[in-house]
């Protein structure tokens, strides 16, 4: 990456962090009958500027791959409307209630995007498989996969399933969000044992950032769960904007390198 371009990027994943930063001081500071308000606009500033910057970094890319950021787009769309019927309703703030039921499928819509991208981007690239390692790395991986998928399966699916105050429509939208999650945690997967770790900077941010959503999304359902009538925001929101942070960075990094003319094979 070019000197300027390379300053570019460390004052944007500056700003990154001041965003974390500046969630967790309002966690710290805010009076509870203020925190909600005020976090859920935030979320709605912070998913507003996601957007902008995947589809600005969209325009002024091309290429095979420039479908991906078209997705990534699309699925931050979704989560836009999302935070801001979920800001709404969580805080009355019009006279005729909205269901966060739309909220949700939003949010479904949007994570089943990044889903398809996830799994698209491996199919646009040209990379040889090392034979050696892939059979070592694949046992790893299922099995981390494996275990993670049981984790939700009987720590959030069967009590959902189980719980007879879930309305039926609720414990669909709640069922379909875990498997999801395991989608995505298997498309992210899925990029490390084809490629490893050799791949740029942009596809490894991207691929942290979907695994914070999935920490995130688990975090919220289960404490979902055992929190019934307790504040538990504080840590799947944290998880959820180091996901925004880290998808509007890797969206960003790609953007970079692509003007760099520099293409490694993973760019291409």
């Amino acid at each position: 990456m070019q000197k300027g371009n390379a300053y570019k990027f460390k004052a944007a994943v500056i700003l990154g962090i001041t965003a974390v930063l500046i969630m967790m001081i309002l966690y710290l500071f805010l009076e509870s009958d203020l925190e909600a308000l005020v976090v859920d606009c935030y979320f709605v500033f912070i998913a507003v500027s996601v957007i902008l910057i995947v589809f600005y970094n969209f325009l002024q890319t091309n290429g095979s791959l420039r479908y991906i950021l078209l997705l990534l787009t699309l699925g931050s769309l979704g989560c836009v409307f999302a935070e801001i019927i979920w800001a709404i309703e969580r805080n009355n703030l019009v006279a005729t209630p909205l269901n966060t039921m739309y909220a949700d499928f939003f949010w479904l819509g949007g994570t089943f995007l990044f889903v398809i991208a996830i799994f698209f981007i491996p199919l646009k690239m040209n990379y040889k498989m090392d034979k050696n390692k892939i059979i070592i790395r694949s046992v790893l991986i299922i099995l981390l996969f494996l275990g993670i998928s049981l984790i939700l399966i009987y720590g959030i699916i069967i009590p959902t399933i189980t719980n007879s105050r879930i309305h039926l429509m609720d414990k669909v939208i709640d069922i379909t969000y875990p498997v999801l999650n395991i989608l995505l945690l298997a498309g992210a997967l899925n990029f490390i044992l084809v490629y490893g770790m050799k791949i740029a900077l942009a596809w490894k941010l991207l691929i942290a950032g979907f695994i914070c959503d999935f920490i995130a999304d688990t975090l919220y359902g289960y404490f979902s769960i055992i929190l019934i009538n307790e504040n538990h925001d504080f840590w799947p929101d944290f998880f959820w904007i180091i996901g925004y942070i880290l998808l509007a960075l890797g969206t960003y990094n790609y953007y970079l390198s692509y003007n760099d003319k520099k293409y490694i094979k993973f760019l291409i």
